[in-house]
């Protein structure tokens, strides 16, 4: 009888430890699969440029301003040269470092209002209201 509960109790044990192993195994891969596509800047980014993020930004920007350009009587092809699509991967990689942690960079509008776009865009508000 003493026997039978030995084997029975290294049979629980067992069990215990092998379902804490693969326990601990699945977390474990769970932990990495997360690390190496969330957590991972490079990964993101690299996601962002295989699945045409930029260009559907661009498209719906453009789209948007576009609708509000003619609501308030701007020429609607203004807004289509405004955007390229080096300054959008410039500026989401920037948000990007910045969400990582990677820097601590702030937006500056400043750099907007010193671009030739922002001169029209200032030009172009001040024929509509100042006729």
């Amino acid at each position: 009888m003493a026997g039978r509960n030995k084997s029975t109790i290294k049979k629980i044990i067992s069990l215990l430890l092998a379902f804490l192993l693969s326990l601990t195994m699945a977390f474990s891969m769970l932990i990495l699969v997360i690390q190496s596509t969330v957590l991972n800047p490079d990964y993101l980014r690299n996601q962002l440029s295989s699945s045409h993020y930029y260009d559907n930004v661009i498209t719906e920007v453009e789209d948007k301003f576009s609708s509000y350009a003619s609501a308030s009587g701007f020429d609607e092809n203004f807004f289509k040269t405004v955007l390229n699509i080096n300054d959008v991967q410039l500026n989401v990689n920037e948000s990007l470092s910045v969400l990582y942690g990677e820097s601590d960079a702030s937006v500056d509008v400043l750099d907007f209002q010193n671009t030739p776009a922002h001169r029209r865009l200032v030009d172009g508000v001040r024929s509509v209201l100042l006729p």
